[in-house]
């Protein structure tokens, strides 16, 4: 529900003919405009969290899944932040609407910067049975100079954990992942009021790697 979503501070929202920039006292958030579509990018100082392709999807058949990525198809200035949007269809015509939603949290707005993520499944072609879809970010700074947080499991560098891990969100303490540059510009995904359904075959997870810093969760 947007109606719940707080207002986006005076001033804190700009637009030119490249990009939409949201922006905060600690970082700023562009969508990058390229030939109408849009990628993401997080700056603070000389780190850059990035995703050149926010939308993925992974679609599954009783037999095979596949992985979909694009970019975002529109971006919207609204009341609270910005709307992304963007539509995948596979080849046998399975069609889903990804809303991104980027709002100022109601405390210290100012330091950081939300994400509630809607999928709306318009139509399933026939033999797909489910789908998960994942939110990825790349950063610009090596694993050498980075510190993880996982609940339970991983504090500071990811080499106990031989450099990469997936980790159940059932099996954390917490429902999220951390990681924070040697500036103090941190990312964090977590999942905001996670439902946790075994008979309906609900999966979540999170993967960090020296590249890659991946949530998903998986309906089927």
């Amino acid at each position: 529900n947007e109606d719940s979503l707080p207002k986006a501070p005076q001033n804190s929202i700009s637009q030119d003919s490249d990009s939409i920039t949201m922006q905060s006292k600690e970082f700023t958030l562009r969508f990058v405009n390229k030939n109408g579509y849009y990628s993401l990018s997080a700056t603070s100082g000389q780190t850059e969290y990035y995703s050149t392709k926010p939308i993925i999807l992974t679609i599954y058949s009783n037999t095979q899944s596949q992985e979909l990525k694009a970019e975002y198809q529109s971006v919207t200035i609204t009341d609270y932040g910005c709307l992304a949007q963007g539509t995948i269809i596979n080849s046998i015509g399975s069609e889903f609407v990804i809303e991104d939603r980027y709002y100022y949290p109601d405390e210290l707005p100012e330091s950081a910067i939300n994400l509630r993520r809607t999928v709306l499944v318009k139509k399933r072609g026939t033999g797909d049975i489910g789908y998960s879809t994942s939110y990825l970010f790349n950063v610009n700074t090596p694993a050498a100079n980075i510190n993880y947080f996982v609940p339970h499991t991983v504090y500071n560098k990811l080499d106990v954990v031989g450099r990469s891990g997936t980790f159940a969100e059932t099996e954390l303490g917490l429902p999220m992942v951390s990681m924070m540059t040697e500036n103090g510009f941190a990312l964090s995904l977590s999942r905001y009021q996670p439902i946790i359904n075994s008979n309906k075959n609900f999966t979540a997870s999170f993967e960090i790697s020296e590249k890659n810093f991946v949530t998903s969760k998986c309906w089927r």
